[in-house]
């Protein structure tokens, strides 16, 4: 440009380019505008920088964005009702962000990079949730009937989740925690867990949550512990007594303590008692307080047990 920015430097650029150069360059109108240049960031229209965009581009240039279908896929995972580590799992498979064999492999360490479960071919996300032994077999359980042309976990992600009501949707996504918590006891403990098990963990796991979910924690104790209302007691049914029974010990005070407290189906208390051991004695052969033995003895008398079959 001339020093006026007025116009091109023809002489500057008879140096600088070809004819047809400068014949491309003269067609580019300047602006009228006396502006000073700035920064302007290409991948939002505003021109503003932005993480979501800079994520969105990183992905794309590691060939994990595919602009058709990650939009719904993620829009659709984010509404499962479940828990948030199970959803963060879910969003760490599908963004690649999961430690696995194959990624040490990369990064020049020397390990086996096939799968730790099924010796087979390479741990990629892919794999672990779609190929492997474990993850076939899962899917062939609670999945069947159900066809996929996918290629990818992403589309394997939408097929799966569009042919699935709401708890279906919860069930595979804690399926897949459980199928990566079968993955770690394998690397971590040698630990090789069983197909049934693996889903009998993942449907235990979502009840819980569920259950949880529903109940409220109400005590006049202002200050709740961690783990306070975790579990969830159930009404025993009909001509039946639920009794609840639990032990401590206090080795400061060389003693132990023993509640016990009887519920009807109504879930009405019957009978609440506590029994408080002085003298804590161990038995050398097994390790175990007379304590926690007699906590498990539990006097269930005619009065108490009268017009019931059965004491739970």
């Amino acid at each position: 440009m001339t020093e006026n920015k007025d116009g091109w430097d023809e002489e500057i650029l008879r140096d600088l380019f070809n004819a047809r150069d400068q014949q491309c360059i003269k067609k580019v109108e300047l602006g009228e505008l006396d502006m000073e240049d700035g920064v302007y960031w290409s991948q939002e229209l505003h021109g503003n920088y932005s993480v979501r965009s800079a994520y969105r581009l990183l992905q794309r240039q590691r060939g994990y964005w595919v602009e058709s279908d990650n939009n719904s896929v993620w829009r659709k995972v984010w509404r499962i009702n479940a828990s948030a580590k199970i959803l963060n799992l879910v969003w760490r498979s599908l963004s690649f962000c999961l430690p696995r064999m194959s990624i040490l492999g990369q990064k020049k360490v020397v390990v086996d990079t096939r799968c730790p479960v099924c010796k087979i071919e390479s741990e990629t996300v892919e794999h672990v949730f779609l190929r492997c032994t474990v993850a076939i077999q899962c899917w062939g359980l609670i999945l069947s009937g159900m066809q996929y042309t996918c290629q990818n976990l992403h589309q394997w992600w939408e097929q799966a989740l569009d042919m699935s009501d709401g708890g279906k949707k919860a069930e595979i996504a804690t399926v897949c925690w459980s199928i990566w918590k079968a993955r770690n006891d394998v690397v971590w403990n040698k630990k090789y867990t069983q197909v049934y098990v693996v889903i009998a963990r993942a449907k235990q796991f979502l009840d819980q949550w569920r259950n949880a979910q529903k109940s409220a924690v109400c005590t006049s104790y202002p200050q709740l512990l961690e783990g306070d209302g975790s579990c969830v007691w159930v009404k025993p049914q009909e001509s039946m007594i639920k009794v609840s029974v639990d032990a401590s010990t206090f080795q400061e005070f060389n003693a132990s303590g023993i509640g016990i407290v009887a519920r009807n189906a109504s879930g009405g208390m019957m009978v609440a008692r506590t029994v408080c051991i002085s003298e804590l004695k161990t038995d050398s052969r097994n390790n175990r307080s007379y304590g926690d033995k007699r906590s498990t003895q539990l006097d269930q008398g005619s009065e108490m047990a009268k017009g019931y079959n059965r004491i739970g």
